[in-house]
């Protein structure tokens, strides 16, 4: 079971390109190590060549989540089989997996995944399609229709994605219309800024880097366009590292902020992005859809100023800022988990500012009204909603990523040195109309 364990372990860290050591083999693949389900998908596909498992048949199954369940699973069948680490039948040979890992060893990657100006994609699925009962086997039956169905939809969502755009030279920052190309307020400052693989977090990163930051670009789920931005901003000769990792996961957070103390150390700015609620009526709410929206937005933000307050002192003060939501004092329509979140958010900006004050790092938050993208169009009946919210806004529109991105950039700014506790709200005034 041991050989088993450690042959999967290593499958997970070849085809995520993680550090093996983060890959704990009871830790939930999607909540704590940001495996989604296509690439768990493909996982499973290259497991069950590895172990050459025979057809699968019908029966019911549950979802397999860690690392030790599924190499239970495939010890399970094997000793069930007599089949254990069976080769390939001739002529359809599994080619090894190697480890990926942009030329460095494991103990020089760290803990933390870091990704500098490379963007190297990870193995991807043949589009040849083979039938996933002949790719899959008789695996044990809690596992069978998980399997079956991960596949399947890896499968489907390969065939359609779309190719993630090279590298854009022309920043989705900061407009540069009225500033000179030497306009650099920001240069020798370092800056974390989480969630910023894509949507509002990659307006912010681009706008800092742009601005003269060295930028730090941190993603979980979207693992890959996390590295997608780094590469972008390098790309225009601005300074940028990627540091994967959960700021709702205690030892992943310190380690990403242990990696900045190391390769900088010192921070100046550390923007909390990263967000993480259930968008749903409010009737369909559970404790544990509280927890994480919990842990991702408050508890993340309490712990990152902590960890951030050392490493500005070092600096002379910082600043700190978060993203918060008009949701926090007004119904905004499947805003009931994410609303009240945010009002907590709010408040715990408050104590933050006067008791980091002393340091001279000033705290504050953004209240961002509703935003075109894609948290817009991930909402239930999302065209009604984007008619109805730009009928309410004043000027007939929602906001974008660039414009609150300018707003954070003003509290990041020597401009607003005396502004702390504060909730500065951008929605072009559309949460003030009765």
């Amino acid at each position: 079971m041991e050989t088993i364990t450690t042959r999967v372990q290593q499958v997970f860290a070849d085809l995520t390109r993680y550090p093996i050591e983060i890959l704990d083999v009871d830790a939930d693949l999607e909540m704590d190590l940001g495996i989604d389900s296509v690439k768990r998908g493909e996982i499973f596909a290259v497991l069950a060549q590895q172990f050459n498992l025979p057809p699968m048949s019908e029966m019911p199954a549950q979802q397999v989540w860690t690392i030790n369940r599924i190499a239970k699973a495939i010890d399970d069948h094997t000793g069930q089989n007599g089949a254990r680490q069976t080769p390939a039948a001739a002529g359809h040979p599994v080619p090894p997996t190697p480890p990926i890992n942009n030329g460095r060893t494991q103990d020089e990657m760290g803990a933390v995944r870091t990704t500098e100006s490379s963007s190297n994609g990870a193995a991807s699925i043949s589009k040849e399609r083979v039938p996933i009962a002949d790719a899959v086997g008789t695996l044990e039956p809690r596992v069978l229709r998980a399997l079956q169905s991960l596949i399947q939809e890896a499968l489907d969502r390969s065939e359609q994605a779309q190719p993630i755009p090279s590298a854009n030279l022309t920043s989705p920052g900061l407009s540069t219309k009225f500033l000179p190309a030497t306009h650099r307020p920001f240069a020798g400052k370092v800056a974390l800024v989480t969630g910023s693989g894509r949507g509002l977090g990659k307006a912010i990163a681009n706008q800092l880097a742009d601005l003269g930051a060295s930028v730090i670009v941190n993603s979980f789920h979207s693992r890959e366009r996390g590295e997608q931005v780094t590469a972008e901003i390098t790309a225009r000769g601005g300074d940028a590292i990627h540091l994967w990792g959960s700021v709702a996961n205690p030892k992943q957070l310190t380690q990403i902020f242990e990696e900045i103390d190391q390769r900088y150390g010192g921070l100046d700015f550390f923007v909390q992005n990263a967000s993480n609620g259930l968008i749903a009526p409010i009737d369909q709410i559970t404790d544990v859809h509280w927890d994480k929206a919990f842990r991702t937005n408050v508890v993340s933000l309490h712990q990152g100023a902590l960890l951030s307050v050392p490493l500005m002192k070092r600096r002379g003060g910082g600043k700190i800022v978060t993203i918060s939501s008009p949701g926090a004092h007004n119904h905004i329509e499947h805003f009931g988990c994410i609303g009240p979140v945010k009002a907590a958010v709010e408040s715990l900006i408050v104590y933050l500012a006067v008791e980091l004050g002393p340091h001279n790092i000033q705290v504050n938050a953004l209240s961002a009204g509703p935003l075109y993208g894609e948290l817009m169009d991930s909402y239930p009946d999302s065209k009604r909603l984007v008619q109805h919210w730009e009928t309410r806004a004043p000027d007939h529109r929602l906001g974008d990523a660039r414009e609150i991105s300018n707003a954070v950039m003003f509290l990041l700014s020597d401009l607003a040195d005396k502004t702390s506790g504060a909730v500065l709200l951008v929605d072009g005034a559309s949460s003030r109309r009765l």
